[in-house]
């Protein structure tokens, strides 16, 4: 059975992985910083860790917003975010379920309206896994109300230490 880790030891243990050749993102090109291993190399990997009974990979960085990142992000997104996942300096969670909404994603009510270059970002945001030992979010916020409810939603990355924002384990 794998284990959770701490902050720090999760920062340790990703640190570790990423020294030996970007093993910290079994998922990533080369070009990133990744191994650039295959999907079954990828799966070998996370069945050995499995099997000694190592900690779980982070899944938000790394397997998540990393990926997405490198297929859609702009140049200074990936410039600013992908170094820091790969070396795991920063820790993420995903900020996507509401009160009443779960895996519902048409009915997100947490609003963010653009002023300038922020957003201002109204609501809450629960169920975010590893939130209280996280540095940032990426998260998924109406933007637009004005067409049909699928429509009008944005990804946006925050830091959790910016003013405003409160976290409870």
């Amino acid at each position: 059975e794998q284990f959770s880790l701490d902050a720090e030891e999760q920062k340790l243990f990703g640190r570790l992985l990423y020294e030996q050749g970007g093993w910290s993102c079994p998922s990533w090109p080369r070009e990133w910083g990744g191994p650039g291993w295959s999907y079954q190399k990828q799966y070998l990997f996370e069945r050995e860790l499995a099997l000694g009974y190592a900690p779980r990979l982070s899944q938000f960085g790394p397997l998540m917003l990393g990926p997405a990142l490198i297929e859609y992000g702009t140049e200074d997104q990936k410039r600013q975010h992908l170094p820091g996942i790969l070396k795991s300096e920063i820790l993420w969670c995903q900020g996507y379920s509401e009160l009443n909404s779960g895996s519902d994603l048409a009915s997100l009510r947490c609003h963010a309206e653009r002023e300038e270059d922020e957003y201002i970002i109204n609501g809450t945001k629960i169920w975010t896994s590893d939130a209280h030992f996280s540095d940032w979010l990426f998260g998924l916020f109406r933007t637009d109300s004005s067409g049909k409810k699928q429509y009008g939603i944005t990804v946006l990355l925050l830091n959790l230490k910016t003013p405003g924002i409160e976290v409870q384990p």
